[in-house]
């Protein structure tokens, strides 16, 4: 299909470019934008060790990488001998091994943990086992949540502002299972941690709708995905209101802040413009309309692209987008 042609041609592109960066060779103009793009729309895409790049098919593990361990060898270990063995270089099984570790997230979701809890005691901050080990754990369909939020609540500024992509994925996933009437006070803070430490100097908004899929891949776009996931266990009656001070707090951040970042959570909320209306007409009148309407609002092209997404309407909600919808 026209989508998989389009991965396929950008994936080429961008190991081009990826491999120019990694000789060191300056990137600059449309090759550095297509290079930042790339790299933000398709995160997990990495270079390979040797030239695995290069060829059509490579001998690999049913799971990626090429590894010299299972699950089961991995797992045998102690923590801290386990821990070792993921740390440790190894040119031709180091990617294949925190493969393993990943892909276990789902099945041997305690034994994941029971890494990450060793990791997190010891103050073991590596970027790349946290990644593997939240983006795996977030595949298990267990109830974890109260075991691994207090230790990314705790996490480290700089993991933030590395794995924002793998702590926002984890958080989308497992959200579903906090509750109202669970102290859900961790996942404010985990969200607000996240978006206190963006680096987004570098992000590149793209054009038309494809900032759509820019969007739901956006750390900020995938928590306030969480938002909704959260709003909808409360239940919220029609013209009940937001609830206070969270979520409000959250999501006015969302709408006040600056950023490319900032942008695409708010083209993710605008997908949900009739809920928020529906629930809190006043407060959407105040906060959102004004944010479509081209004369006053520079970020408004992209608020339209988020409603347009999901353009649900009502009688009322037409006449106060009126005055908007001349200039679209």
């Amino acid at each position: 299909c026209e989508d998989d042609y389009r991965e396929k041609a950008n994936e080429k592109r961008w190991l081009i470019l990826a491999k120019l960066d990694s000789f060191g060779r300056e990137l600059f103009g449309d090759a550095l934008k297509l290079y930042i793009y790339t790299s933000q729309r398709y995160p997990t895409w990495r270079l390979q060790e040797g030239e695995q790049d290069e060829f059509t098919h490579w001998h690999t593990s049913s799971i990626g990488n090429d590894s010299d361990i299972t699950q089961d060898d991995l797992f045998s270990l102690s923590p801290p001998d386990r821990v070792t063995k993921l740390l440790e270089v190894h040119k031709s099984f180091g990617e294949g091994r925190i493969d393993v570790f990943r892909f276990a997230g789902k099945e041997r979701t305690s034994d994941v943990i029971s890494t990450l809890k060793y990791m997190f005691d010891q103050k073991i901050w590596n970027g790349r086992l946290w990644r593997a080990g939240l983006t795996g754990i977030a595949e298990s369909d267990k109830d974890i949540w109260i075991l691994v939020a207090p230790m990314v609540e705790q996490l480290p500024d700089d993991i933030y502002k590395k794995e924002a992509w793998a702590i926002a994925w984890w958080i989308r996933k497992s959200v579903t299972y906090v509750t109202p009437a669970d102290d859900a006070s961790t996942l404010w803070v985990i969200m607000e941690t996240l978006l206190d430490n963006l680096s987004t100097d570098e992000l590149v908004l793209s054009e038309g709708d494809k900032i759509i899929n820019q969007a739901i891949n956006d750390p900020v776009g995938m928590i306030v995905d969480a938002v909704f996931s959260y709003l909808n266990r409360c239940k919220i009656k029609i013209g009940e209101g937001l609830p206070s001070p969270q979520p409000l707090k959250f999501i006015e951040r969302v709408l006040n802040d600056r950023g490319p970042s900032f942008t695409l959570g708010r083209v993710e909320l605008f997908s949900r413009l009739m809920y928020f209306y529906s629930i809190d007409t006043q407060w959407a009148q105040e906060r959102l309309i004004p944010l479509l309407d081209f004369d006053k609002s520079p970020g408004a092209v992209y608020c339209w692209q988020g409603y347009l997404r999901n353009p649900r309407v009502s009688a009322d909600l037409v006449i106060d987008l009126k005055l908007s919808l001349i200039h679209i």
